[in-house]
């Protein structure tokens, strides 16, 4: 191996791996023997020997495959791993290319066409190689928050619409004018509103699919192909492309189990979790909202209007009253609460049958697949969760589960 790519390995395998457990556990699945070599504090050193003797029974490559399982969105390692792949490529070509030019001479037209053709061939081979490693560096985790962000962006420009929208209508109503350029602002915005609330459920399916992706990929290994990964890419918009190649490493989950319906269960019970908390949280901050805006709008009518004379004046505070009201519950908002207290209810039943279901010795995969699927079908019809509020709560939840996780771990 190149003095300069076994470096490079051997120090980024230290980081992802500096621990001996974790060392003896790979190299259990890689078939590598560690027998011969002798484990200690220094994580560099253990590696240097590790790849040392996998190189020796030829097993570097599987190996780095094993990884790659893990640590399958570290572009460092991904770089490092194609850096190594292309120099054993290379150096198997050379090897062959001294016999190679020796028989050259002695080939026919037809044996050169052939030789041409095979040489196009591996060149294709090796470029579609390329592709693919460069589909592997997608962090679909980034991807996927990237989307729903964008999705929440939208629908967040859509509800500044129909603000506007109301204000302009409570205006008319007011001063008893049609402006002919409050019209057309009106219709400007309710035609964005239309299209930024389908942009931002256009991309919320997207988020929900590969988040989807990811839970079956994390919780069973089932793989994510280069056919989806590119689609997902091609309907993005260009922010969302950028965060796909983040190189920072983001775990969406805690357990550390292996692929297995086990590990699916575990992550359902904590992503239920997450979602029970802040839906309910939501819930209140939604209802509450609503009938605060309420009062607020009709004591502020009724302060405004309580000067004027006038027979017109009843009629007047009505209109802007019966505006706000129809606005309140033709955007949904009054309804929010309702959606999002269901949302959690539907979360926490998720949450305690997933607990049930972890109580048996064998989960069957078509049990935890079947409950994880009931959950993501109640999580996409469910409004979204703000990203304001996971940053609100984020630290405390956290505290929570590490507390929840521990205690069940010495129960």
């Amino acid at each position: 191996m190149d003095p300069k790519n076994f470096a490079d390995l051997r120090n980024i395998l230290a980081n992802l791996y500096p621990d001996e457990i974790s060392i003896r556990r790979l190299m259990a699945d890689a078939g590598v023997d560690l027998s011969r070599i002798v484990l200690n504090a220094a994580a560099a050193n253990n590696w240097h020997g590790v790849l040392t003797e996998a190189e020796r029974n030829e097993r570097v490559d599987v190996l780095l495959t094993v990884v790659e399982r893990e640590y399958g969105n570290n572009q460092e390692f991904l770089a490092a791993c194609t850096a190594y792949r292309q120099a054993e490529r290379q150096a198997g070509s050379e090897n062959l290319a001294e016999p190679m030019a020796v028989n050259e001479k002695k080939m026919s037209p037809n044996q050169h066409t052939i030789q041409d053709s095979v040489h196009r061939h591996n060149k294709d081979q090796n470029q579609g190689n390329s592709r693919m490693s460069s589909l592997q560096n997608i962090n679909l985790s980034k991807l996927r928050q990237a989307l729903f962000d964008a999705a929440k962006g939208w629908q967040s420009a859509a509800s500044v619409c129909g603000l506007v929208i109301l204000l302009i209508n409570i205006v008319i109503t007011v001063t008893s004018q049609l402006s002919t350029v409050l019209a057309i602002v009106a219709v400007l915005l309710t035609l964005l509103n239309v299209l930024f609330l389908w942009w931002s459920d256009k991309l919320r399916g997207e988020a929900e699919t590969t988040l989807r992706k990811l839970e079956f990929y994390n919780g069973l290994g089932w793989a994510i192909s280069r056919r989806e990964i590119t689609n997902l890419l091609a309907s993005s918009p260009k922010v969302v492309k950028q965060a796909a190649y983040s190189t920072e490493i983001s775990e969406y989950w805690t357990s550390t189990s292996l692929e297995s319906p086990f590990k699916l269960v575990e992550n359902l019970e904590e992503s239920a979790w997450w979602s029970k908390h802040l839906a309910r949280r939501m819930s209140w901050y939604a209802g509450a909202t609503g009938l605060v805006t309420i009062m607020v709008v009709l004591i502020t009518l009724l302060l405004a209007f309580q000067n004027l004379t006038g027979q017109s004046t009843p009629d007047i505070v009505a209109k802007v009253i019966i505006l706000v009201v129809l606005f309140m519950i033709s955007s949904g908002y009054i309804r929010l609460a309702f959606d999002y207290d269901q949302f959690a209810r539907a979360a926490e039943k998720a949450e305690t049958q997933a607990v049930q279901l972890q109580e048996n010795t064998v989960i069957a995969e078509i049990e935890a697949v079947k409950l994880l699927h009931d959950y993501q079908i109640d999580r996409a019809a469910a409004p979204l969760l703000p990203s304001w509020l996971w940053g609100l709560v984020e630290k405390d939840l956290n505290d929570l589960w590490k507390q929840r996780a521990t205690m069940e771990h010495k129960d």
